[in-house]
């Protein structure tokens, strides 16, 4: 099938983020067989007419919305991203037949509402890169699929969800490979670093946060091998600003030490962030 995921997060603020998740999820989606474009909005002038281009030259059958966030958190100069949904939804209906498929973390953490506001036909809950691909099988075999964990959709107004986090990290592609998706030189010219997972899920309980509700409560940690290998891989073809983007990095200390004991001397020059 050909799948287009585009990305439509276009906040700079204070630099572009790359837009690792949805390119994790068309690594995957790709590995599985399928034909799959990755159109991203973020430096684009006119994103109705960029969508609208790459509809007519690709024909998908599945277009699939990342959504990064819902607002920008600013009470004082508010921001609802979500707005940005609608044109673009409406697009796609009236070029296309596709199915419309929601992703991210915003849809993980307001599904029900994004779907009746865009009137797609399916919301990915879970793992992206890991249902994503699973929903793409079934609706190429013509399947419904409302039976796969992770997706959640309206059956006649009605809000349906399938519950769907896997029990494990899913080390086999830490950091996609970012250049065949991506412009990197235009992220990496305007400061942005390049995320890096080691772990998911949270055991706090903060009041004000959703990673619960994105990740799910257990750890599920990536192999500190596969953390180490990924950061000398990327320290090697020239990425030099790498951030580590866990919802809380510090705890619990001894599942990382393992990672960082294991770094490679300063012969191997690059810059790590963990803010939390």
């Amino acid at each position: 099938m050909n799948i287009l995921i585009v990305v439509i997060n276009r906040y700079c603020g204070p630099v572009p983020v790359i837009p690792i998740g949805a390119c994790l999820v068309a690594e995957a989606t790709r590995r599985e067989g399928h034909a799959v474009r990755v159109l991203d909005l973020m430096f684009v002038k006119d994103p109705v007419s960029s969508l609208e281009s790459e509809l007519v030259k690709f024909n998908p059958d599945i277009v699939g919305l990342s959504v990064r966030n819902i607002d920008n958190n600013d009470m004082q100069n508010p921001v609802a991203f979500f707005r940005d949904l609608k044109p673009l939804a409406k697009t796609i209906r009236s070029k296309t037949r596709s199915a419309l498929v929601l992703g991210g973390a915003a849809v993980a953490v307001m599904p029900e509402e994004l779907l009746r506001y865009t009137g797609a036909d399916w919301a990915i809950l879970g793992d992206g890169e890991v249902v994503f691909p699973q929903l793409a099988a079934s609706l190429s075999q013509g399947e419904f699929p409302n039976q796969i964990p992770g997706v959640a959709w309206l059956d006649d107004g009605i809000f349906r969800k399938n519950t769907g986090y896997v029990t494990r990290f899913s080390d086999g592609c830490l950091v996609p490979g970012f250049h065949r998706w991506i412009d990197t030189h235009a992220y990496l010219s305007r400061l942005s670093t390049v995320p890096i997972q080691t772990k998911l899920g949270c055991h706090f309980k903060c009041v004000y946060c959703t990673y619960r509700k994105t990740e799910g409560y257990d750890y599920r940690f990536c192999n500190p091998a596969v953390v180490v290998d990924t950061i000398e891989r990327l320290a090697g073809k020239g990425f030099r600003d790498i951030e580590f983007v866990d919802n809380v990095f510090n705890p619990p200390m001894i599942m990382h030490w393992p990672s960082v004991m294991a770094l490679p001397e300063p012969d191997l020059m690059f810059v790590s962030r963990a803010w939390n």
